[in-house]
């Protein structure tokens, strides 16, 4: 058993209920005794499987239905297994996932063994349990709900404040003030992107456009370069053309602002900082495109004792920080299949590493100056929130666009109709009542095939049966006129 797995052992050894820990090869690697006594002590023994308790079909996978059962509400379910005479017994289960090694693992509690001796006096243990679990999923729940309120009040601050600032001359004598207030939302956004990512199970999302990332680096670049006050030299060292990797945009931001912020606060008063990419050929990694994002400062660096640390969650150094940066851009590069190290030296900076899984094939710069963001083209835009759609429709209007303004799916619909469905692009919130934004956007796509759709939501998005571009909340007017052009070109 791993090292860190033995901890199991003292919270669930003596517990009244069946409890397994089975690996992603489906070897029980913990049960305790109740698990012993209701399927057999072979369960005891080194490297036994957990396929010689299923009772399942024959054609069956145990594997697909722990999974299944996982996924289920509450993660509890009826499956069939044997008990330790050979018969086999619908049981109740409860399973979890549990990252306690390298691997994946299964926590597989029996929540109803109606046949071991024990199950009368663990029924109240087992109903604390369940209650506990309960009670977490509605804490979730309520963090979601909170996260996305915060996020659309973000979503319009953000945006009239970055509309403002580009608007008025550099020495007028508000611009300070506005900088601040623009800071203070996006410390606020960063908060609600942290509540947002810990009330939700991120998986890799295999439909993810494909994207150029230099242009994703040059934009965090330009925002720190206009926001802090620090003599930083900014050197952009990118490989041009890059290759085309598939990502998802809000979240690799997101990675990339947490690691040039970090690399910021190294320097004291004066530095430089390098962002590089570079393409790596299928020649070099075995048969596979990469592409290698680093970043590099030339700040205090990080004491020796430190560095094995620096990815754990809530571990920092930083004062009013709370050690969520490093941890969430581990969990964003490994969530889309790629790598992450660091290396650093006191008193001779930090190098940030990053690999992504990459087609050997160039992608098109598509970011824009200012003129090209403009546009005539008629816009539907759909959310439920006053305030964002006020913010879009005032950002949008100002740079040329025909905006058609509905607070639901339904009206978006028959706002569609009532033009004859002359419009040359739909951005819709995805969480509103009643008719959903994805509901929608396959919507219009049936009717309208080809149709630019841009979704927008506090929220990373989910698997979807339509071709549309995503814009994260809380969002700039430049990032929603950057998302606008791109997916009209």
């Amino acid at each position: 058993m791993d090292k860190d797995l033995t901890n199991l052992a003292p919270q669930y050894n003596s517990a009244r209920w069946p409890v397994l820990l089975v690996n992603s090869g489906l070897r029980v690697e913990f049960a305790n005794r109740a698990a012993a006594e209701l399927f057999g002590a072979h369960l005891l023994e080194a490297g036994a499987s957990i396929e010689s308790i299923w009772a399942g079909e024959k054609t069956g996978s145990f594997a697909a239905t722990i999974e299944k059962t996982r996924r289920l509400p509450q993660g509890t379910g009826a499956v069939k297994l044997k008990v330790a005479t050979g018969e086999p017994r619908l049981l109740q289960i409860l399973v979890c996932e549990t990252n306690s090694s390298p691997q994946a693992h299964w926590l597989i509690q029996v929540l109803d063994p109606a046949n071991s001796p024990a199950a009368a006096a663990s029924a109240p243990i087992l109903t604390e349990a369940v209650a506990h679990r309960q009670k977490l999923e509605c804490a979730l729940q309520l963090a979601r709900t909170v996260a996305l309120d915060f996020n659309n009040s973000l979503t319009s601050i953000l945006g009239h404040i970055s509309l403002i600032l580009a608007r008025i001359e550099p020495d007028h004598p508000w611009r300070k003030a506005l900088l601040e207030v623009e800071k203070s939302a996006e410390r606020a956004a960063e908060t609600a992107h942290d509540l947002a990512a810990f009330s939700r199970s991120e998986k890799r999302d295999e439909s993810n456009p494909q994207g150029n990332i230099n242009v994703i680096l040059r934009r965090v670049a330009e925002a720190f370069k206009a926001s802090t006050p620090k003599k930083i030299q900014w050197v952009f060292d990118f490989e041009e053309p890059i290759f085309a990797c598939r990502f998802d945009e809000a979240k690799i931001q997101q990675a990339f602002t947490r690691l040039v912020d970090n690399a910021v606060d190294a320097i004291d008063d004066f530095g430089a900082i390098r962002l590089r990419s570079r393409n790596i050929a299928p020649a070099k990694t075995g048969g596979l495109a990469q592409v290698l994002i680093q970043i590099e400062d030339s700040g205090h660096g990080i004491p020796k004792e430190l560095m094995s640390r620096v990815f754990e969650p809530f571990f920092t150094t930083k004062k009013e920080h709370r050690g969520l940066g490093l941890a969430l851009v581990y969990g964003i590069v490994t969530n889309h299949g790629g790598t992450v190290s660091l290396i650093s030296e006191p008193d001779q900076g930090t190098t940030v590493s990053v690999q992504l899984a990459a087609e050997a094939k160039p992608v098109r710069d598509l970011d824009f100056d200012e003129s090209q963001l403009r546009g005539t083209e008629t816009l539907l835009v759909v959310d439920d929130d006053e305030l964002v759609l006020n913010m879009a429709q005032a950002i949008l209007s100002a740079f040329g666009y025909t905006v058609i303004a509905v607070r639901s799916g339904k009206a978006a619909l028959e706002e569609f109709e009532a033009v004859g469905g002359k419009v040359d692009m739909v951005l819709t919130d995805l969480v509103m009542p009643g008719m959903g934004g994805r509901e929608l956007a396959d919507e219009l796509s049936r009717r309208r095939p080809g149709l630019p759709i841009v979704t927008m939501s506090g929220f990373i998005r989910g698997g979807t049966n339509t071709d549309e571009a995503f814009l994260q909340k809380p969002f700039t007017a430049q990032d929603l006129l950057r998302r606008v052009r791109t997916g009209l070109a």
